[in-house]
C-alpha cells in the first residue's frame, strides 16, 4: 500500500514531468529533428538553460540554498544528517539493518532544533530540483522516450 506522502510526492512528480514536457519539449525536438550548427545547438542550450533557471522548482531551491549558506547552524545539522546517512547506509551494505525505536534514538538531531524545518525544505526542495534536472537529461539522452511519471 503508497503511503500518503508517498502518493503526495507520486503526484507532485507527474506535474514537474508535465511541466518538463510542455515547457522543455519543443527546445529539445527541434534540436533534435533539425539540422542545426553548433551554433545553434548551443542557443537552444542556453534558451533550455534559462527554462530552468527560471522554472519554480528551481527558483525555491536556489532560494533555500542561499537560506542554508547564510545559516550556519542550518549546515552543521545537515551536515550531521548527510553524515548520519552515510554511516546507516554503510551499516545496511554490512549487513547490520537497525529498525524501529533503536534506529531512530540513533537520530543525532533534536526534534526541537529551530533549523529542523528549514533543512527539511531544502532538503525536498534540492531532491525535486535533481529530479528536475535528472529528468531533462533523460529527455535530453533519450529524447523518443517518454519521461518516467515515477523517480522512485
Amino acid at each position: 500500500m503508497i503511503q500518503p506522502e508517498k502518493n503526495k510526492n507520486i503526484l507532485h512528480q507527474q506535474v514537474i514531468v508535465e511541466h518538463i514536457e510542455t515547457n522543455t519539449l519543443g527546445v529539445i525536438n527541434t534540436v533534435m529533428n533539425e539540422n542545426y550548427s553548433t551554433g545553434d545547438i548551443l542557443e537552444k542550450a542556453r534558451e533550455l538553460s534559462k527554462k530552468l533557471q527560471e522554472h519554480p522548482i528551481s527558483l525555491r531551491y536556489f532560494s533555500l540554498l542561499g537560506e542554508m549558506n547564510e545559516n550556519q547552524d542550518a549546515q552543521v545539522l545537515l551536515q550531521h544528517l548527510v553524515s548520519y546517512g552515510q554511516n546507516l547506509n554503510r551499516k545496511i551494505q554490512q549487513g547490520e539493518p537497525r529498525i524501529g525505536e533503536e534506529l531512530e534514538s540513533e537520530i543525532p538531531i533534536d526534534p526541537d532544533n529551530q533549523n529542523l524545518p528549514l533543512v527539511k525544505e531544502f532538503i525536498n526542495a534540492q531532491k525535486e530540483y535533481l529530479a528536475l534536472v535528472h529528468a531533462i537529461m533523460d529527455k535530453i539522452e533519450n529524447p523518443d522516450r517518454k519521461i518516467q511519471q515515477d523517480h522512485e
